[in-house]
């Protein structure tokens, strides 16, 4: 539960830097978890990060709650099988015109494929990860 909490305080305080002055003068009080936090609270000391800490944060915090790692494979395999019923069914005659455009559209699928795996096997060693520290305790 402080994990998801953490989630979400990290997302808003992400949100708050990408909207800058607008966010700190609606001073929007948020409801999360029965308790009410104003957007001021949600940054350190009130520093306004940079887009690129902000960017890191919203990472971080995606990659770290199993659910949203879940949804991110899944509209990837949707993508992906998607990419390649186009290429197979859709373009197939427009791929066949030109070597290059064959090359890339199925370079992109290949590259799209690989992040696939790759994410699926970090989510896999997430779990074991997980479950490893639940017994611990």
């Amino acid at each position: 539960m402080i994990r998801n909490r953490n989630f979400q305080i990290t997302i808003l305080w992400a949100l708050q830097s990408r909207l800058g002055s607008m966010a700190s003068m609606l001073q929007r009080p948020i409801l999360r978890l029965g308790q009410i936090l104003s957007i001021s609270q949600l940054s350190p000391m009130n520093q306004t990060p940079s887009d690129w800490n902000a960017s890191k944060g919203i990472a971080k915090s995606m990659l770290r709650d199993r659910a949203t790692r879940r949804k991110i494979l899944g509209y990837g395999l949707f993508l992906v099988l998607a990419w390649i019923a186009i290429g197979m069914w859709g373009v197939d005659e427009w791929l066949a015109d030109r070597a290059m455009r064959f090359l890339v559209w199925w370079g992109v699928c290949m590259f799209l494929t690989l992040m696939l795996v790759i994410f699926a096997l970090y989510d896999a060693l997430s779990v074991i990860r997980e479950e490893r520290s639940k017994k611990e305790l």
